[in-house]
């Protein structure tokens, strides 16, 4: 039989775990839309023409960055699922 501390420690990690998941969604939804800025201001009339190659280089950049942000946030998102 459990204790009334120990239900209470279960319920604190079960609402700790509920907070870094939704931080996470967050997160990953706040990369999403960096990359997805990134890919329009690209898309764009004449982008490529008008802009030069380091800032081209430096967006693409910028979206390789966030990709590989979202794959961390997304394994540490399973760790804590799994967990």
């Amino acid at each position: 039989m459990t204790s009334i501390a120990e239900n209470i420690t279960n319920i604190q990690r079960g609402k700790n775990a509920s907070f870094h998941m939704i931080d996470h969604i967050d997160n990953f939804d706040k990369l999403i839309c960096q990359s997805r800025a990134v890919v329009s201001a690209l898309i764009v009339d004449d982008a490529l023409t008008s802009l030069t190659p380091a800032t081209i280089s430096n967006l693409l950049w910028i979206i390789g960055d966030r990709l590989d942000e979202m794959k961390q946030l997304h394994h540490k998102m399973q760790f804590e699922v799994l967990q």
